[in-house]
């Protein structure tokens, strides 16, 4: 029954539009700045280690980059941690609705994913459902797309298997 309640509490929270901003700009800040410590706690690594593997972040950066009172994230930077950490990065739009399901589903364990050779979510499915025909393209998967209005050569790029 908490949960319910806690769930409740948030969304009455976020009937301001003020809040609401300002809940965005804090779950990204600190969402960010946490998942990067876990990360690196996970595997061991000391901020000197991550900037290396990184692609040379200074050590000072990463530190910035764990406080989350810091914010200025660039996705290139992003990027470069997310391929140091070999996890995934996903940068999405999305209804609030999932913003609550991600605060109400907050653990430890969700703040360091596991690296790709260690992601057991893809062991059942990366033989499953794919068919031999032709590949699908970017595009194809996102049939509301344009590419009149917006061409982008990597849009016809196959997917990768």
């Amino acid at each position: 029954m908490f949960e319910d309640e806690r769930r409740q509490e948030i969304i009455a929270e976020l009937s301001d539009k003020e809040v609401r901003d300002a809940t965005v700009e804090a779950e990204i800040n600190k969402g960010i700045a946490y998942q990067l410590r876990a990360m690196q706690r996970d595997r061991a690594w000391t901020q000197q280690e991550l900037g290396e593997m990184a692609g040379g972040i200074r050590q000072e950066t990463i530190s910035q980059l764990e406080n989350p009172l810091y914010g200025r994230y660039t996705l290139q930077t992003l990027k470069r941690l997310a391929s140091a950490f070999d996890v995934a990065l996903m940068v999405a739009f999305v209804p609030f609705s999932e913003l609550v399901d991600r605060i109400m589903s907050l653990s430890p364990e969700r703040l360091a994913p596991a690296a790709f050779e260690n992601d057991e979510g893809l062991t059942v499915r990366m033989d499953s459902g794919r068919s031999t025909e032709s590949p699908r393209t970017w595009s194809e998967s996102y049939d509301f797309f344009d590419a009149t209005t917006a061409p982008l050569r990597s849009l016809e790029e196959p997917i990768p298997a």
